[in-house]
């Protein structure tokens, strides 16, 4: 019964989105529209349990194979959202719209587990990380340098001066 609940609910988000998503010209409009999409649903109990079943650790493989699904639909919006502001220049290329669907999922999905804190404004929380989260992609920013140290060397201690 839980599982049928959770995808009529996600139908029913997903299907909210589209309404909604009409209203919007631009994929940065787009992104912002989401946001507060995903803030109004910000207190659906069902979404709460979903969460924290998959977390509990008497969640049935089947069961969390079932939510994971219901997530990657919705996240499939986020993908299809960001691929949008690639295509219209307003996110570099080089970023992966699987990637940034994961991220931008995952920062939304932590304001809500976040939701332990009174938070006052989630639609000016969920707003201000659409900003920070384009902030940090636009073409204007510089790419992405990851220096990985080898385990080898994490493992060492230097003596020498």
């Amino acid at each position: 019964m839980f599982l049928y609940l959770l995808e009529e609910q996600v139908d029913e988000w997903i299907e909210q989105w589209s309404a909604k998503e009409l209203r919007y010209g631009s994929a940065v409009e787009k992104l912002y529209g989401l946001a507060d999409h995903v803030a109004e649903d910000f207190q659906n109990p069902l979404i709460r349990a979903a969460d924290e079943f998959r977390a509990s650790e008497a969640a049935a493989p089947a069961v969390s194979e079932q939510i994971m699904l219901a997530v990657q639909r919705q996240r499939r919006i986020f993908h299809s959202v960001l691929q949008e502001a690639i295509d219209e220049g307003v996110i570099h290329p080089r970023h992966d719209p699987d990637q940034l669907a994961q991220i931008l999922y995952a920062v939304f999905a932590g304001l809500n587990t976040a939701r332990h804190e009174p938070l006052a404004a989630p639609i000016e929380l969920h707003r201000m990380a659409v900003a920070v989260f384009l902030h940090g992609t636009t073409l204007e920013a510089a790419p992405l340098e990851l220096h990985i140290v080898p385990e080898s060397a994490r493992n060492q201690t230097s003596d020498k001066p």
